[in-house]
């Protein structure tokens, strides 16, 4: 939804505030090697204003039905 609307909305400060976003996460994915197995964990969550909002609204939406 957030992508959609920055399409929409103009170039200028309204899309700026809508398009910064936080990135927690394991930026280098971990890599742990157990000798006969190895395997490597990683996330990156993006999460913008309109993002924030949506969530927010499905939750405030849920509890309503």
């Amino acid at each position: 939804l957030g992508e959609i609307l920055l399409a929409v909305f103009p170039h200028g400060v309204i899309q700026n505030v809508f398009s910064q976003a936080v990135r927690p996460g394991l930026s280098p994915p971990v890599t742990v090697d157990l000798w006969l197995l190895t395997f490597t964990l990683g996330f990156t969550l993006k999460i913008n204003l309109l993002a924030f909002i949506g969530i927010i609204l499905g939750v405030f939406i849920y509890k309503q039905i």
